[in-house]
């Protein structure tokens, strides 16, 4: 995807039955913010997003302090930025904005 930030992240993929990665996590950390470390796990998307929720609950992921997070569903037509945490770059936050304006219309 041509508009992620390449620099200040680390992100986690998370792919379901070995396709193209479902979720994407990015975080930037407190302590290395040019930390580029990558992982795929493969998991219910119910579990990221718990996951997800408790580690903004906390500030925290894989034992490290975040600055900020998000969660991008590369599945979705648009690339749906479906959850963030602090201060994230203008163009995600405009983007989950969208994803929320989208799935919490009411017609």
């Amino acid at each position: 995807m041509q508009d992620r930030p390449d620099t200040d992240l680390a992100s986690v993929s998370v792919s379901c039955y070995g396709a193209r990665p479902l979720l994407v996590w990015y975080a930037i950390y407190k302590d290395e913010p040019r930390d580029a470390h990558h992982t795929e796990e493969r998991a219910p998307r119910s579990s990221v997003l718990k996951r997800f929720d408790d580690a903004a609950t906390l500030g925290m992921h894989n034992g490290r302090a975040v600055k900020s997070m998000w969660l991008i569903d590369e599945a979705a037509e648009q690339e749906d930025v479906v959850r963030l945490y602090g201060r994230v770059p203008a163009e995600i936050r405009a983007r989950h904005k969208a994803y929320l304006a989208r799935t919490t219309a009411t017609n």
